[in-house]
């Protein structure tokens, strides 16, 4: 199996994960109020006795990614719709082709798959609070599935490290 690259704490307050990130180790630190915590670096990771392996996988981008990054004519097809970019998608969006890709889009994604505890970078999942764009422009460091919810991200945005939870 190799190196660790994460060792799984669990999503109680304290310490929840530690993962390899950039050639150093980022130990997560869930808070008491549920709604972020902070990371601490340093060189060696806090070890546990749940081990994670990385595995290489293709991380597809979610249709508000596609209707918020995509080019010219995504543009257009939005403005033919009367569908603004920054606009989340949802049901009412008046075309199949969006539609048909979430479905496929959903059989790619972790959240819909068993057996997959955490994803090291790639798009993050726009979750039903609907915070995605503001974290577009960050860089997706982890997500956690494991022992499910609360589910938690790790962001590097401006230099910074947000912690995010997630319950749905």
């Amino acid at each position: 199996m190799g190196t660790p690259s994460a060792f799984w704490h669990g999503v109680e307050p304290g310490l929840c994960l530690s993962i390899l990130h950039d050639k150093q180790w980022l130990n997560v630190v869930l808070g008491d109020d549920s709604s972020g915590g902070t990371v601490e670096t340093g060189s060696q990771a806090s070890e546990s006795d749940i081990r994670l392996y990385a595995q290489p996988e293709t991380s597809l981008p979610p249709v508000d990614a596609i209707f918020f990054r995509g080019t010219d004519a995504v543009d257009d097809y939005l403005r033919h719709y009367e569908w603004p970019r920054d606009e989340p998608f949802n049901d009412n969006f008046p075309d199949s082709i969006p539609v048909e890709y979430d479905r496929y889009w959903r059989t790619k994604c972790p959240l819909y798959r068993p057996g997959i505890s955490l994803v090291s970078g790639g798009w993050h999942i726009p979750w039903p609070d609907g915070d995605w764009y503001e974290f577009a422009d960050a860089e997706l460091i982890a997500c956690t599935f494991l022992d499910s919810e609360p589910w938690v991200e790790i962001f590097k945005a401006n230099g910074r490290y947000v912690v995010k939870q997630r319950v749905t």
